[in-house]
């Protein structure tokens, strides 16, 4: 079927009168999971995105930088405005973490809006059952702490936003005759998804690919609307990675840094994002079970017939497998061990992943709605959704062991040197990037950190001893050594520096 072709809607089942709400009540269950989260409160990057010589010119990073670090070349000014804004307002961590999950809450339901649209039928009654299975997949995914509870990762939530829905607009104008509104409308997301975050240039990419499969169909707008709607996502696409080159000097991003490409990152990826249980004594078992329970699903709905049967849309589950494939292709390069994603540090580079695939298994679930087929896939989902929520606990209460590690750093340095000289240089041994269950400590942000802790921006950091030897230390900086285990700075003696 086409995503153009509209089908017949199939009368609704008599159902409890609760089901319309169950994906409100998914919603507010998606919700309730998250509170924990509010009692993170800033660590790594945070400090950095939340200090004054970022947030008092936002606009500029339209033209910068966000990082200005040689190999990062980072265009995205949407989130630093949010970051701005928020610190303009005199924002405190757990109201920025609430702007984080509520980001988070119109992900799902951009989730729920794809499978409301894709899925045929008779309004929310008849969808509660692939809407509330998907939304759950998606909403409490133990892959999502990395993005929602860390606030300095919040670019993958925006452009998840942004990019998710451009291409449910996109998708719409070719089952709408109002097809020019809801192009330009989705143009004006992808564009805010580009400058939120470079890699969303994967939905820009699954946008076009939706194109091209309808190029042959009937569509709304004619041949003048299946022409333009391309042309016009191009000269966008295009308009953003020209600027980007102009004011970085190339496309940039991980591929052209010095970072090797990584094939195995993405494996490791998709076997995060389609199975969420993932500690289990043999990780290769995870990706083994998770696709023997999306086979039996695909199955089981692909043999189901009757009157109650469902029509497939298969160009839009190929643009979703689009959307997933270039996301993918694009974590190739990117420079991460199996443990930094499979334990969460950097696991928010899934969210678009996990986002297409909660899509796709929404439309795969709305095609079973009868007899034991529909109880059997409603069995397979509480396979799969049943470990989610208490291992997304876990995790988001390892990001707040690390926030404790962050403040304790922060608490016994000012004990130490409660009144530093004036332009003083800390040196920091010992200091994690990560805690043991792999959320970030401090990546950038230690010297912002710092600036806040004491109120005053004259404190040069160094970190690992690196510099240190490269900079032939002087008696006159002060250095400090952190003991993992214990959790205790010590200040190194002025006779030992």
């Amino acid at each position: 079927m086409s995503i153009a072709q509209d089908t017949q809607p199939t009368p609704p089942a008599k159902t409890s009168p609760l089901i319309p709400w169950a994906p409100v009540l998914c919603l507010a269950l998606v919700f309730l999971s998250w509170l924990p989260a509010l009692s993170i409160g800033l660590e790594a990057d945070d400090f950095y995105f939340y200090s004054p010589k970022v947030t008092d010119h936002p606009f500029s990073y339209f033209a910068r930088d966000v990082l200005d670090t040689p190999d990062s070349l980072f265009l995205r000014p949407i989130p630093i405005l949010l970051y701005a804004l928020e610190t303009r307002l005199h924002f405190s961590a757990p109201a920025a973490h609430a702007v984080s999950i509520a980001i988070h809450l119109m992900n799902t339901l951009l989730v729920a809006a794809f499978v409301l649209m894709l899925v045929p039928g008779a309004g929310v009654r008849s969808h509660a059952f692939p809407i509330t299975a998907a939304m759950l997949f998606f909403g409490c995914h133990p892959q999502a702490p990395g993005a929602v509870g860390w606030i300095g990762s919040r670019f993958d939530l925006i452009g998840c936003f942004f990019g998710g829905l451009g291409l449910l607009l996109w998708m719409r104008s070719y089952r709408s005759p109002r097809w020019m509104p809801l192009t330009i409308a989705a143009l004006a997301a992808f564009a805010a998804a580009l400058f939120t975050k470079e890699p969303c240039i994967a939905f820009a990419a699954a946008a076009f690919v939706a194109s091209m499969l309808e190029w042959r169909s009937s569509g709304k707008g004619g041949v003048a609307g299946r022409l333009a709607r391309p042309v016009a996502l191009a000269v966008v696409t295009g308009a953003y990675l020209a600027w980007r080159t102009y004011v970085l000097g190339g496309i940039g991003g991980h591929a052209v840094s010095h970072k090797t490409f990584n094939v195995a990152a993405a494996f490791w990826y998709a076997v995060a994002d389609f199975w969420p249980p993932l500690q289990v004594p043999n990780a290769l078992s995870a990706p083994t079970i998770g696709l023997v329970v999306a086979a039996a699903i695909l199955i089981v709905a692909s043999r189901q017939t009757g009157p109650a049967a469902q029509a497939l849309d298969f160009k839009a589950l190929v643009t979703l497998a689009a959307l997933l494939a270039f996301g993918l292709a694009l974590c190739v390069s990117f420079p991460m061990d199996r443990n930094l994603i499979l334990r969460r540090a950097e696991s928010r580079i899934s969210y678009g992943h996990v986002f297409a695939i909660a899509v796709m298994l929404g439309m795969l679930l709305g095609r079973v709605r009868a007899g034991w087929t529909s109880w059997a896939c409603r069995v397979l989902c509480l396979v799969m959704l049943l470990p989610a929520i208490p291992l997304q606990q876990q995790w988001i209460g390892y990001w707040k062991e690390a926030d404790d590690t962050v403040q304790s750093i922060l608490r016994q340095t000012q004990q130490l040197v409660p009144n530093p000289p004036p332009s003083p240089t800390f040196v920091y041994w010992g200091v994690p990037l990560t805690t043991k269950h792999y959320c970030y400590v401090f990546g950038y942000g230690l010297p912002e950190a710092l600036a806040i802790k004491y109120g005053r921006g004259d404190i040069r950091v160094i970190r690992y001893g690196g510099e240190e030897q490269k900079l032939h230390p002087t008696p006159d900086m002060i250095r400090f050594d952190y003991n993992w285990d214990r959790d205790k700075l010590r200040l190194i003696p002025p006779e030992a520096r």
